[in-house]
């Protein structure tokens, strides 16, 4: 079945499931051989749309999209409808929602949200107009400022409490006097040895030297987050590299290991 999209785009990382990042993996072995000629002939293009189940238009976007930015990002196309963020409600209940958010759910009595759509629904009715859904509702609410609702709802000084800026506080003087653990799920898919099946994308636990910058471990898992990861990483970290290095063959240097202060 050929796949459904109207443009390509790019949206974030975080933004794309695991399905399209899988079809985007798919896609690439066949577009990144059409980018590396010069010229493509009307016959290659059938042909990769004819293996993709996509369109002859399609691949010439996705070959455009890949050539200006050879990443497996560019091959992930927009699913159709509405843009992320695109409203459709008419300016009349637009301005009854906001008056309501206004003068209604910004109350220090912390109306609920339900309770606000009911009384949109009302005045809407009241106005002959068609009430919007509780979920277009909660998305005006959501677009709102998280420190305005707090502050009208819960107060000035409890705005404050959870807003105010924190000031720099780690100033290390030397390497290894202060050490940090960061987690992030790496814009990698990997795939089986034998299938070539994708497996999903795996967690990265880096562990980073503040003074330095420098990586001093990391471990990387399927699994999300979590103590086991961070010991492996630290004791990696604590580690001279030497023998990690030998082992998987690899002519690197890193010479970066010790105890954190």
């Amino acid at each position: 079945m050929a796949a459904e999209a109207r443009t390509v785009a790019k949206p974030p990382i975080l933004d794309i499931n695991e399905d399209r990042w899988a079809e985007a993996v798919r896609r690439e072995a066949t577009v990144r051989s059409l980018a590396a000629r010069a010229n493509t002939t009307r016959s290659e293009i059938n042909a990769a749309a004819h293996a993709l189940g996509l369109s002859t238009a399609q691949v010439y976007r996705l070959l455009g999209a890949y050539r200006a930015n050879p990443v497996t990002q560019s091959l992930v196309m927009s699913r159709p409808g509405p843009a992320k963020g695109h409203r459709l409600l008419s300016p009349e209940v637009e301005a009854i929602i906001s008056t309501a958010i206004e003068s209604l759910f910004l109350q220090p009595e912390r109306p609920t949200l339900a309770k606000l759509g009911r009384d949109i629904r009302t005045i809407c009715r009241g106005a002959g107009l068609k009430p919007p859904s509780r979920s277009a509702i909660a998305a005006r609410v959501s677009a709102r400022s998280l420190k305005e609702l707090v502050r009208a709802r819960e107060g000035a000084a409890a705005a404050r409490a959870r807003f105010a800026l924190v000031r720099t506080g780690l100033r290390p003087r030397a390497p290894l006097d202060i050490v940090q653990i960061d987690h992030t799920k790496v814009d990698v898919q990997l795939v089986d040895d034998f299938a070539r099946a994708p497996l999903g994308r795996p967690w990265l636990t880096l562990l980073l030297d503040v003074f330095s910058r420098c990586v001093l471990g990391f471990a990387i898992s399927f699994d999300a987050p979590s103590a086991a990861g961070v010991a492996l990483a630290i004791a990696q970290g604590v580690l001279p590299k030497s023998a990690w290095l030998e082992e998987r063959r690899l002519t690197l240097t890193w010479p970066m290991h010790g105890m954190p202060n």
